[in-house]
């Protein structure tokens, strides 16, 4: 079985809440949850049959930052196509719009309660229409 979900944050807390939020949405969705940037990225090229239904990506992490992760998802054959989003406590204009640029699915400001990102995962999930998403508090 895929997991239906990549999160990549250096958080291990934002982990535990993410997973639980998504169980919240559906119990049948999976997520594996990777703290590291590099690590991530290993794991995806090195795995052609790990095609996760969604991709979460941090913006601020050490040593590779969210831009440049969803830069080099973007050259993998097999996470090409998949819907990425870049998610993070805080975004700029900036953000947004570079985000936008690398193929970004949509960019989501890490809400400050459970039952907002519950509202948010779930609105993800059910609602990809092609259209660029953005959820900002």
């Amino acid at each position: 079985m895929h997991p239906s979900c990549l999160l990549i944050d250096d958080d291990v807390d934002e982990h535990n809440l993410f997973t639980f939020a998504l169980s919240q949405v559906n119990p049948k969705l999976e997520c594996i949850a990777i703290s590291s940037s590099t690590k991530a990225l290993e794991k995806v090229r090195n795995e052609p049959d790990l095609k996760p239904l969604f991709i979460f990506i941090d913006l601020k992490m050490p040593r590779m930052n969210g831009k440049e992760v969803l830069k080099e998802i973007k050259t993998i054959g097999h996470l090409k196509d998949v819907p990425t989003f870049m998610y993070s406590g805080s975004l700029t204009a900036s953000d947004l719009t570079e985000a936008r640029q690398l193929g970004s699915t949509g960019c989501i400001v890490k809400p400050g309660r459970f039952t907002k990102l519950v509202d948010v995962l779930k609105n993800v999930v059910n609602n990809l229409d092609g259209g660029f998403v953005q959820y900002t508090n």
